[in-house]
């Protein structure tokens, strides 16, 4: 079955003063819907972002265990069984991590998807359409990992990179990746990057970090 994990850490710098230690930017209500309304935070939206796509029983968010009550708060569809408190923070690999082996005992043929809780993702019915085939993918086979990438508009060194060479034989729409490129900065090169299928409509060669990615169950 399909899950989703939304990473939803961060020690509160990035937009400091606005944010702080007890509530990092993806908690802060600073997103004016277009559609009017009350303020909503970036995680928020990207929970939001899930209908459609996957049940709200199978979607999990994860974070620190100190915005366990906040996130109950702002969140009350996700119960403490779906909201993975970590006691420390150890970067994006170990989150997703802990998720699969969550998901692997849940269930022995997950496929699921790790999300960020702090990026604007427009249009919506293009990111389902491109989420639906990245889960897909990996249900056809699962020894894939699928990423959702973007064309950066500049170089940018903190930023790892990735080349596509041809189609997938599995959809039009999707490209193996030929060559991954590490970021060269040394704070932003902690995480391995593994080969990729990457679920695209543009012919750029070269994309930045993912926003989002699919995969099967960790192996046995």
């Amino acid at each position: 079955m399909r899950y989703a994990m939304i990473m939803a850490g961060g020690a509160g710098t990035r937009l400091w003063p606005m944010s702080r230690k007890d509530q990092p930017k993806q908690l802060l209500k600073f997103i004016q819907p277009k559609e009017g309304g009350p303020s909503r935070s970036l995680l928020e939206i990207a929970a939001q972002r899930l209908e459609g796509i996957v049940p709200p029983e199978r979607r999990f968010i994860c974070t620190s265990e100190n915005y366990r009550k906040i996130i109950r708060r702002d969140l009350p569809n996700f119960v403490d069984e779906r909201i993975l408190g970590e006691p420390v923070g150890r970067d994006t690999v170990n989150a997703v991590g802990f998720a699969a082996a969550v998901f692997e005992k849940l269930d022995k043929d997950a496929v699921f998807s790790v999300l960020t809780a702090d990026h604007i993702i427009e249009p919506q019915d293009v990111f389902r359409e491109r989420m639906d085939l990245g889960y897909r993918l990996v249900e056809d086979d699962p020894k894939r990992l699928v990423t959702f990438s973007s064309s950066p508009p500049t170089p940018r060194p903190a930023t790892a990179t990735s080349n596509a060479a041809r189609p997938s034989a599995a959809s039009k729409a999707a490209r193996r990746t030929a060559r991954v490129s590490p970021s060269t900065s040394p704070a932003s090169s902690r995480s391995p990057i593994s080969p990729a299928l990457r679920p695209t409509s543009s012919p750029a060669r070269s994309t930045g970090t993912a926003a989002c990615s699919c995969g099967g169950p960790p192996p046995s």
